[in-house]
């Protein structure tokens, strides 16, 4: 089948996390305290110890704070993002470093910034949401350029051995300052280009509050280079926060809020966001805005139906329409708004349709979301037309591609796409990444196939669940549409490159006449990867990603 193109990771700060500490599935607090104390010990003096992936979800929803891992972090100071990034835990140490632990009151440390602070005490818990992560953020040594080369060479690896041949990379976002992206299109993605050494097939994105600087460069290079491996032209804000962290922007209060006021934190001016997108939509700029509740949607929408009709890339001339590679340049530039995990009713996404928005959800969101939705959002809005509403988008002839957001959750194509059909989880046991060692590569095993999947847990709205053949879709030939890859990726046809997976079995077993059911074998497992025709992964040497072979002449 056709390479899995994903097309919202955050690439470098995701090969970086890989090496960090690991809170993912920690179920206790003393579980928490151990990795800290590990890697406090295994660490220079007084260095910070950066990682993530906590949820208080896994051990019963008690909120850390800082008094869980200040002893077992000694003089280092650290920072740990909840599982969505939208939160971070940090302990005394940073917390003195930002010169926190002086100010008062609730609001201190950054005008409207509001640091979370014990009501008794009035100190800083530990827990810093959204903005407030900046105050400590700005502290921590930013990468070298070789740590970040290395980086990319890591998630590349990982990425590979999943089957996944093309993403867009949409920067750091909450996981750094803003002017990251731009060292990683610039001093990485560039450099390995033009070496010949980019691993695999990237579509870059910068921060839209940078349209300017973006513009420059489509203006001066165009949209990609030559080799079809590296492509830019897309800029990235945020419009709201996540649901784990009661920060997405919903039109009702949550239901879990005492106040039942709160409806949620507004990461940019609806003013500010209209000024940027113009101008970026006049450069030819491809704009991704992060929209995950329901009014944050519908806000983000009046911005783009207020910007003039389609623009063409700058740096695209009818001369070149005829140059190889150019003939498939889009006319238009299709804008993206990224998760639309809530919608307040079939309106939005007709509103999609209509203005031709690319939607990009993430459907493990919606497994490792489901056991809140309720809790704070009541039954109806976490419900079917709603919440994850896939069908409502679809029938609405919403452009859609499926993404993970890594490394926000695993990448794990195959438990995306059985959610996307199922909408539950695949059976524990009967996963794609299986296989893989701690590091997301493969490792060989002789073992037999497993049973054909059951159902472990109820179904989360099954009326908006999709087809399998329609799901494979989302996650290959319109995921590289959505980041303006579709002339190299996505499909296997005469004219576009060689990027495609071989698997141990099909998915499509048990498919019924009316295209429902399937992986009736198994989940399938990625046995190797191809990239421009030649295999980069699964190829001899235990499945590294070492071995090159081609099967073109």
């Amino acid at each position: 089948m056709p390479g899995f193109v994903d097309p919202h990771v955050h690439l470098i700060f995701g090969g970086l996390s890989l090496s960090q500490v690991e809170l993912r599935g920690v179920s206790s607090r003393q579980e928490v305290a151990a990795r800290i104390a590990a890697a406090a010990a295994a660490a220079e003096d007084g260095a910070w110890l950066l990682g993530g992936g906590w949820s208080e979800a896994n051990w019963g929803g008690e909120m850390p704070d800082a008094s869980w891992i200040d002893e077992a972090a000694g003089s280092h100071p650290v920072f740990l993002t909840r599982m969505d990034y939208h939160m971070a835990l940090v302990n005394t140490a940073a917390l003195q470093q930002a010169g926190l632990m002086d100010a008062a009151g609730s609001g201190a440390g950054g005008g409207s910034v509001v640091v979370d602070r014990d009501p008794a005490t009035g100190q800083p818990t530990g827990l810093l949401r959204e903005h407030a992560m900046d105050l400590v953020r700005h502290l921590i040594p930013s990468p070298t350029v070789q740590q970040r080369r290395a980086a990319l060479a890591a998630a590349s690896a990982y990425l590979l051995a999943r089957g996944v041949t093309s993403v867009g990379d949409v920067g750091w976002g909450v996981f750094g300052s803003g002017n990251d992206a731009w060292p990683d299109l610039e001093q990485v993605y560039d450099a390995a280009v033009a070496a010949g050494e980019l691993p695999i097939r990237v579509s870059s994105y910068v921060p839209l509050r940078t349209w300017r600087r973006a513009a420059e460069r489509l203006q001066a290079n165009g949209t990609h280079h030559a080799s079809g491996r590296l492509i830019w032209g897309g800029v990235k804000e945020f419009a709201d926060g996540s649901l784990g962290s009661s920060t997405a922007v919903f039109w009702r209060p949550y239901a879990d809020d005492p106040t039942h006021s709160y409806t949620g934190t507004r990461l940019i001016e609806l003013d500010d966001l209209q000024q940027l997108a113009k101008g970026a939509a006049g450069a030819g700029l491809q704009i991704a805005v992060h929209a995950i509740g329901d009014r944050a949607m519908d806000e983000v929408l009046d911005v783009f139906e207020k910007l003039d009709g389609c623009t063409e890339p700058q740096g695209r001339s009818r001369a070149a329409e005829n140059e190889p590679g150019q003939q498939h340049l889009p006319k238009c530039v299709q804008h993206r708004i990224e998760h639309v995990q809530h919608i307040s009713s079939s309106v939005t996404a007709a509103k999609l349709a209509v203005l031709g928005v690319h939607a990009v959800p993430n459907p493990q969101h919606l497994i490792s979301d489901r056991a809140m939705l309720v809790p704070k959002l009541g039954r109806e809005r976490a419900g079917a037309g709603h919440t994850h509403a896939y069908r409502t988008l679809a029938a609405m002839g919403v452009s859609m591609g499926m993404a993970s957001d890594w490394p926000v959750v695993e990448v794990d194509p195959f438990a995306s796409l059985y959610a996307t059909v199922f909408r539950a989880a695949p059976p524990q046991g009967n996963h794609s990444a299986e296989g893989l060692d701690e590091h997301g590569l493969g490792v060989q095993s002789a073992s037999q196939p497993p049973a054909a999947p059951v159902l472990e847990e109820e179904p989360w709205a099954p009326e908006e669940s999709l087809p399998l053949e329609v799901a494979m879709q989302l996650h290959t030939a319109t995921a590289a549409k959505v980041v303006r890859l579709e002339q190299w990726a996505g499909q296997l046809r005469p004219g576009l490159r060689g990027d495609f997976v071989v698997l141990d079995r099909s998915p499509l077993e048990g498919v019924d006449e009316h295209g429902g059911g399937g992986f009736g074998a198994g989940v399938p497992r990625v046995l190797k990867t191809y990239l421009d025709g030649r295999c980069v992964y699964g190829c001899g040497g235990g499945g590294g990603v070492g071995s090159v072979h081609s099967v073109v002449s």
